[in-house]
């Protein structure tokens, strides 16, 4: 049995052949011999991208626990994955029953998950956070008929520390909070929002939410020794929910310090990057000038913190397909001769539409060139090599309309709406 170059034995020619290591080499084995072959299986195909470079230039997948696991083709491409959702309801079709203490459940991993998916996902470097909360939550939308959070105000201290213990059962990297309700003028904009809901409730919750999600994982940090950065915490709001003006970006700015990074939603509302980060294909407000706000005036001066949201398939107007979305982080690279050059990178709903892998590879070939920035003062150094991609994409045209047409993906099932778009996310 011979073994190659690369540490895999058999009797073949790859093995026996040229740059053979050892045994009965053709041509003599080279010295000196590697050490013994790896009892592992050899790395998947594509990018092997992870978190490891360090806070920045991130690939975020959801991944939704209602549906089938990624497969290894796809997560090769991720730094990170999100598992969504950990909820206060069971679902019901038409309205889900919403638990009134708030009592939070987490209803497992994707399909087809083992008990190692989480530890095998982190040992190829990913970090696996979870996502709390999702549109089946309630949301700020015509058609919207969940109102859960209402229950949930009032509760920020054993909601915390429930979902903080999930963190410590599960092994997961840190807690997102996916909330797309309402926060200010009286709940106008929710119509399911019951007697118990008020504006001073709501917007008590997201920021007791995120200073005791802050504080409680740094506690558990310090007790179990997490050795990957500290836990990460997240909020993943609807873009129009934190324009420079509302009080949801006011409150994470005064919370900014407890913050890893935050995840706006560039879909399902005034922006639509994909015809232009500048606004002039479309949207009633520039994708560039919305993230300038929050990298510069939410964050201080730090667009490694924001990362830019994607919507596959599940967001009518605002779906992007690969190579829009590798436009846009090119265009955002180059922004204002290079102010955003080293930055978050993006995220996407849902893994289950990255068929293949097919579009994180497409768009982790941009994302991760800048990869390590952050460390360094020369963001073009390319530090992620990868194989040439054959995928193939369709660029959709731009739209200028924006007139709002609402899809609203709910777990299990998927509800469309024509007067709304939302996606669970």
């Amino acid at each position: 049995m011979c073994c190659s170059q690369w540490g895999y034995c058999g009797t073949s020619q790859d093995h026996c052949g040229t740059c053979c290591q050892s045994g009965p080499c053709a041509d003599g084995p080279i010295t000196p011999p590697p050490p013994s072959p790896p009892t592992g299986p050899p790395p998947s195909p594509g990018f092997n991208y992870s978190a490891d470079h360090g806070e920045d230039s991130r690939l975020i997948a959801y991944v939704a626990n209602w549906l089938a696991c990624p497969t290894a083709e796809q997560v090769d491409a991720y730094s990170h994955i999100v598992i969504a959702f950990a909820t206060s309801y069971t679902w019901a079709p038409g309205k889900n029953n919403c638990d009134p203490l708030c009592n939070v459940a987490f209803d497992g991993m994707c399909v087809g998950a083992t008990a190692n998916t989480v530890s095998d996902w982190q040992a190829a470097g990913k970090k696996v956070i979870l996502s709390f909360g999702g549109a089946g939550m309630g949301g700020s939308w015509a058609t919207s008929t969940n109102n859960c959070w209402d229950y949930c105000f009032g509760k920020e201290e054993d909601l915390s520390t429930s979902l903080v213990s999930m963190v410590d059962t599960h092994g997961f990297d840190g807690i997102d909070i996916d909330y797309e309700y309402c926060y200010d003028n009286n709940g106008a904009g929710c119509p399911a929002a019951s007697s118990d809901y008020s504006d001073a409730k709501a917007e008590t919750f997201l920021d007791q939410m995120t200073s005791k999600l802050r504080t409680k994982m740094d506690e558990l940090q310090a007790v179990n020794g997490y050795s990957r950065g500290r836990y990460e915490l997240t909020h993943a709001p609807m873009d129009r929910d934190v324009l420079s003006s509302t009080k949801y970006f006011e409150i994470l700015q005064a919370r900014r310090a407890d913050l890893d990074f935050i995840m706006p939603q560039f879909y399902n509302g005034v922006t639509l990057p994909r015809a232009g980060i500048d606004g002039s294909g479309g949207g009633t407000m520039s994708a560039a000038a919305l993230y300038s706000d929050l990298a510069n005036v939410l964050f201080d001066s730090e667009p490694t913190k924001v990362v830019f949201g994607h919507c596959i398939a599940d967001c009518s107007n605002w779906n992007i397909n690969a190579a829009q979305a590798v436009t846009v982080h090119q265009d955002l690279k180059t922004w204002n001769n290079g102010e955003f050059a080293c930055n978050g990178g993006g995220f996407f709903w849902v893994a289950h539409h990255d068929a293949n892998g097919a579009w994180s590879d497409t768009v982790v070939a941009e994302i991760s060139t800048t990869a390590g920035c952050s460390h360094s003062d020369d963001v073009s150094t390319t530090t992620t090599e990868a194989p040439p991609t054959t995928t193939t994409t369709t660029t959709e045209e731009a739209t200028t309309t924006t007139t709002t047409t609402t899809t609203t993906t709910e777990e299990p099932t998927t509800t469309t709406s024509t007067t709304t778009t939302t996606t669970e996310e």
